[in-house]
């Protein structure tokens, strides 16, 4: 790149030092932007960047000229609430500013607090952000306050939407009749589950029975999810933007929510529970002879 003049696409690298680079979408060398040339674009937004004429032994030099995407702009700080105006001290190492809050729309929240805030602006002529309070975490110090600010600042679902649990709410914990259709029956096969001693969702067991040809049987069965969240569904849809539960050191983020996941979707011990199972037909010496899948019902006689 040594044409003076040169536009390139690609996300902004921010960070608080004001050393911040473009990382162009087509790959190749990250290109440095000062945080003079930084305009209003903030970590993670998809810019478009002048490429200025590379000067010998020096790293490639650009300037944003235009937004193109941003990303979602929320960060976590804490608050300070003056007079006639209030700052958010960030967190971040992505933004080199503090972020200006109207005192309208600090929405409750008190000078102190650490606190989750989008950015709604930033005009062209101010040095700072203008952003709006969105969430109140509590007071810095305390556990929960602090791994909610963690979670909020890398984009983890801190919270569980209010209407994604009224929506697990009708959904039945004990086996009707008619979910047994189509399943063989292992609530009086041997099944136990093995897990950590905290934990709260148990969600495989292992079944073990001697079959009449003298053969071992072994199940491996996991909790039929797919039976009660249907495609498209509130839940799902939830589930899909979570991809995955988060297990941090003190608690689990839980990808369903926890009526499912810790109840109705949880193997333990006494209780039946709709599964999705692979069945496997082992020999004297533990080779497998054959194999099936299949949706079952089980009870799991105790907890390892």
């Amino acid at each position: 790149f040594n044409e003076r003049g040169l536009f390139i696409e690609g996300t902004l690298k921010r960070s608080r030092n004001g050393k911040n680079y473009l990382m162009p979408d087509e790959g190749g060398t990250p290109i440095f932007i000062a945080e003079r040339n930084s305009g209003r674009a903030m970590d993670g937004d998809r810019v478009r960047v002048m490429h200025s004429a590379k000067k010998v032994f020096s790293e490639p030099e650009g300037e944003v000229v235009e937004v193109l995407e941003h990303s979602d702009n929320t960060f976590v700080g804490i608050l300070e609430v003056e007079k006639n105006y209030a700052f958010l001290i960030t967190d971040s190492k992505k933004l080199a500013n503090d972020i200006f809050i109207p005192k309208e729309k600090l929405h409750k929240a008190q000078s102190g607090q650490k606190v989750v805030v989008r950015i709604v602006e930033w005009p062209a002529r101010s040095k700072n952000p203008i952003g709006e309070v969105i969430d109140v975490l509590g007071d810095p110090g305390h556990n929960d306050t602090e791994m909610n600010a963690i979670m909020a600042e890398f984009g983890l679902p801190y919270r569980y939407p209010e209407a994604v649990e009224k929506a697990a709410e009708p959904i039945p914990s004990n086996i009707l009749p008619e979910m047994l259709e189509g399943r063989e029956d292992f609530r009086d096969v041997p099944t136990f589950t093995i897990d950590p001693h905290d934990a709260k969702d148990f969600d495989d067991a292992l079944s073990f029975r001697t079959l009449p040809n003298g053969r071992h049987e072994v199940g491996v069965h996991i909790a039929d999810v797919t039976y009660y969240v249907k495609p498209g569904t509130i839940i799902d849809r939830e589930a899909e933007n979570r991809a995955t539960s988060v297990y941090l050191v003190d608690r689990t983020v839980p990808m369903l929510p926890e009526r499912l996941c810790n109840n109705i979707c949880s193997l333990r011990p006494n209780e039946e529970k709709l599964c999705f199972s692979c069945i496997f037909e082992l020999d004297e010496n533990a080779q497998v002879k054959k194999y099936r899948i299949a949706r079952t019902v089980i009870c799991s006689d105790r907890r390892f």
